[in-house]
């Protein structure tokens, strides 16, 4: 998902991954690729952004009733658990605000 050097990268593929899965309606593929993108921010050390694109990712998983897949699910987390350490208790308010968002504000 992540490699040194190449966020930006990863962050693209996902963007664009999010542009096809919303063009043909596949809101599994719109909630993974936010999951995705949740991870990233993590990785990038933009904290806040992590949570609420999880949040986000979470509740569009939530909402039609798929849950995510399990190997997303484990990168997503071991991603996060350094911005849960590093915002503390903002962390799950971040999280909350995420999981207000549609999947188009969370890409904004």
């Amino acid at each position: 998902m992540h490699v040194r050097g190449r966020g930006e990268e990863a962050t693209r593929g996902f963007l664009d991954c999010l542009v096809l899965a919303r063009q043909v309606g596949d809101q599994f593929i719109v909630a993974e690729a936010l999951a995705g993108l949740s991870a990233q921010a993590a990785l990038d050390a933009r904290w806040p952004d992590a949570a609420r694109l999880a949040g986000a990712s979470a509740a569009l998983h939530e909402q039609i009733g798929a849950p995510p897949w399990e190997s997303v699910t484990a990168i997503q987390h071991r991603a996060l658990a350094e911005a849960q350490d590093a915002l503390g208790s903002r962390y799950e308010a971040h999280l909350a605000e995420g999981r207000e968002l549609s999947a188009e504000d969370a890409i904004r």
